[in-house]
């Protein structure tokens, strides 16, 4: 429920509740982290070492007003899942935009795309970081004020002015380079790579 929940598989996890005994699911965890140690046979297993050290440093980093474990966090499942990024910009106090972070990552799962951003924010510019979704979000819901309320378009122009066109790029696509629309048309890859990162 914590250590490996990002990490088990579905069939490993029905596995695991299905044992009866705790000495048959000792066994299963020394398996568990044995077929998963980057050397194997050495009692040394730095795959272990680093999951344990990803939700440490997600824990010490991500808890403070998150109201909850840093592990259990959006920014605590992208660390422990991918490991720090490579790159990261914080906004924090911006005009006219709530808190924003932006993490870089490339080459880190086939199941992701060669080079992509992942962006958190601050819903009510207070609490916990959340995913941001191009498509489900909008720019929109990262301003604060009157001037941008269900209006896409004028959102950009805000963010633009406040933090610059990387982060306005980013706010309609997460995946670098990707063409925008010229009439703000959200596309929905960001929304597939935002859905990946929750499943990986």
């Amino acid at each position: 429920n914590r250590d490996v929940a990002y990490i088990i598989t579905r069939g490993e996890k029905e596995a695991f509740l299905k044992l009866t005994s705790d000495e048959a699911r000792d066994k299963f965890i020394d398996r568990f982290w044995a077929i998963r140690n980057p050397t194997p046979g050495s009692p040394a297993n730095a795959y272990k070492d680093e999951i344990y050290r990803r939700i440490s440093y997600a824990n010490a980093h991500f808890t403070i007003g998150s109201g909850e474990e840093g592990w259990r966090t959006d920014r605590g499942r992208t660390y422990i899942t991918l490991g720090p990024p490579q790159q990261t910009q914080k906004f924090y106090g911006a005009p006219n935009l709530r808190p924003i972070e932006i993490w870089f990552y490339s080459n880190t799962n086939p199941a992701l795309p060669s080079f992509f951003n992942v962006m958190f924010y601050q819903r009510d510019s207070i609490g916990d970081f959340r995913y941001y979704s191009p498509y489900m979000d909008g720019p929109d819901k990262l301003v604060t004020g009157m001037e941008a309320i269900n209006d896409p378009q004028a959102a950009l122009k805000l963010i633009q002015s406040s933090v610059g066109p990387e982060v306005a790029h980013v706010a309609q696509s997460l995946i670098p380079g990707e063409p925008l629309d010229p009439y703000g048309m959200i596309r929905l890859q960001s929304d597939i790579l935002t859905q990946s990162l929750r499943a990986l």
